[in-house]
């Protein structure tokens, strides 16, 4: 159906139109709704690795300083800790918890 033949005739004071309002705004929403998660998709792509990244950097950093001094297994945990961290990455892919969710 072209535009002009929803416009009024001659006579109606109404436009014909087979989109109401309500599915024309319920079109709208749905069409902003996309452009948000394709806007936080992107940025999640692009940024959640960086701030992981930082994070992890952050724990080499500090957790040596707070992890008790005179335990035989300090470095044992140590090592075993920062795998756990760097191996989160994989896990979106598997549908768990991504590089965002870094507990540190």
């Amino acid at each position: 159906m072209q535009y002009w033949d929803r416009l009024p005739r001659s006579g109606s004071s109404k436009p014909r139109s087979p989109v109401s309002r309500t599915d024309l705004k319920r079109f709208i929403e749905r069409a902003n709704q996309q452009h948000i998660d394709t806007v936080l998709a992107g940025v999640k792509r692009n940024y959640s690795g960086l701030i992981a990244d930082h994070q992890v950097g952050a724990a080499k950093a500090e957790l040596p300083g707070e992890m008790v001094q005179d335990c035989p297994m300090r470095d044992k945990c140590f090592s075993v800790f920062m795998e756990f961290l760097e191996a989160r990455p994989a896990h979106p892919e598997r549908g768990g918890h991504g590089r965002g969710d870094c507990i540190v």
